[in-house]
């Protein structure tokens, strides 16, 4: 029977299962790719289940100890369940193996899965496979949690090296290219031999042995080319030293900040580095770069208080981030169980590939797309937890202190009777515009669902605040009618 077939039953899984053990003794010992099937069988959903149990385990930074230890509790039952629906249906199907099988190996699956957790993981990776003769065509979202991380680092400079190469000076991007290049031979050796390892422990024989990109070389050439490549940066970072235009207050030295001019628009962008690394260079507004390139009047501080200001802030604590979070809402103070950022790995979902923030504040979970700056102060951690729960959840929470961050812009008095908040006749739903005087009203913006309660029902949102989250900038850029004028020099800035 074919697995892609209509008819593939539950009973063809099984069957095929069996024919795969190595083992005839150990229920464990066949291929686990035979229940990723069309079929919607018991056995296919347990073992769905427990997989996907499996990875959140994997994954997951326990806050408690009693949180781990319920994880634990639920990954038991599920494994005890699969394993004895699976012997079940052995018996059903196949019970010359069904007496063969010796039920205290499969008794310790338990502890064994625990134990084990990268096997696991890998297990799962390598079902992903496309081309089961090149270790580098699965799904890496399902990596184990150790070559997760490996493999994130190496995506993340893949991405920055190939939107900054036409942005970054030749100097810069030869050093960024040189950090991908590292990283990239980090991530296949690691992941080679994750699978050599995962293979001797299964006791298996076929190997993969066309790894795109991992190349045999001879080894004293190997050698001579790392020496020069080390000799290379070592000659770099002696001519590379200079003082630092500013030090942080974590200590952290800021050098080669500078504006320059995109060689393929007319847009300008400003970069430095800190500590020697260099930073993912950030657009900027034409008011900056005229006070930079004409007027002269910006510092690199400044410049990074803009666009980079989590690099400058002071880091949080590191026991704020292991200490338990809480928030005050209107039903009282609620307890933060779990914040955390993860990337969306659900191809038809329109934040694919996005970074977004997971939360669970008292019985409540939610998401959210994670905006550049939230995440930058998430990872550079100046933020503690609960404040950014505050910032990203708050509207979804109806906490006071969250409407407290908006304000209308400085210098403008508008009162409240000037804020239309109405719902319109022909959408049915609730919208705010705000009158300007001689200026005219502004568009008039759809609230959401969340600010509408916070407004009319909780009451810990106000008119102006309203007005400040979803017109802040529309009023201030119908207030501010200052010409601007554009320039194509280009500019270091010094100290």
């Amino acid at each position: 029977m074919s697995k892609n077939g209509d008819d593939y039953s539950e009973k063809d899984a099984v069957l095929e299962y069996v024919a795969s053990m190595n083992n005839s003794s150990d229920l464990r010992s066949g291929n686990y790719g035979c229940f990723i099937a069309p079929f919607n069988g018991k056995l296919s959903v347990l073992y769905g289940t427990l997989e996907e149990a499996k990875r959140e385990f994997d994954f997951d930074d326990f806050s408690s100890s009693f949180e781990k230890k319920e994880a634990t509790k639920r990954l038991n039952e599920l494994t005890e369940r699969f394993y004895d629906h699976l012997y079940e249906a052995v018996e059903q199907y196949a019970p010359e193996i069904a007496q063969k099988i010796d039920r205290s190996i499969t008794t310790g699956i338990q502890e064994y899965s625990l134990q084990d957790k990268e096997e696991n993981s890998m297990r799962f990776y390598l079902n992903t496979l496309e081309d089961k003769n090149n270790i580098l065509s699965g799904d890496f979202d399902t990596l184990p949690k150790s070559l997760n991380k490996i493999h994130g680092k190496w995506d993340s400079l893949c991405h920055e090296y190939y939107e900054c190469r036409n942005q970054l000076c030749k100097e810069d991007l030869d050093v960024l290219k040189e950090k991908l290049d590292k990283t990239q031979k980090v991530f296949y050796k690691a992941i080679n031999d994750a699978y050599i390892k995962y293979v001797a422990k299964q006791n298996n024989n076929q190997t993969i042995d066309n790894i795109e990109g991992m190349k045999q070389k001879d080894k004293a050439e190997t050698d001579k080319k790392e020496k020069t490549v080390a000799e290379s940066i070592e000659q770099k970072q002696s001519r590379e030293k200079r003082a630092p235009q500013l030090v942080t207050v974590n200590g952290d030295a800021i050098t080669h900040a500078h504006v320059f001019k995109s060689n393929t628009s007319d847009d300008w962008f400003f970069t430095a580095k800190i500590n020697g690394l260099p930073l993912k260079p950030q657009k900027v507004s034409n008011e900056d770069m005229e006070a930079v390139v004409v007027n002269k009047t910006k510092k690199p501080q400044e410049l990074m208080e803009t666009y980079f200001p989590t690099k400058l802030m002071p880091k949080i604590a590191p026991e704020e981030f292991k200490k338990p979070a809480s928030v005050v809402t209107p039903d009282g103070p609620q307890t933060v169980h779990k914040f955390n950022v993860y990337k969306e790995t659900d191809r038809n979902s329109l934040d694919f590939g996005k970074y977004r923030f997971y939360a669970q504040v008292g019985e409540k979970r939610m998401s959210q797309t994670a905006s550049r700056q939230d995440l930058d102060a998430y990872f550079d951690r100046v933020v503690s937890p609960s404040d950014l729960v505050k910032k990203v959840f708050g509207d979804r929470l109806h906490m006071e202190d969250h409407y407290k961050m908006f304000k209308l812009p400085e210098g403008v008095n508008i009162d409240a009777k000037d804020i239309r908040l109405i719902k319109n006749q022909t959408t049915n739903r609730y919208e705010i515009s705000v009158n300007l005087g001689d200026l005219g009203r502004t568009p008039a913006k759809e609230i959401s669902y969340d600010d509408r309660q916070s407004y009319f029902s909780h009451k810990t949102a106000t008119k102006e605040q309203l007005a400040a989250k979803y017109l802040g900038r529309e009023i201030s850029e119908t207030l501010n009618v200052a010409p601007k004028q554009e320039h194509t020099k280009q500019l270091s800035l010094g100290m």
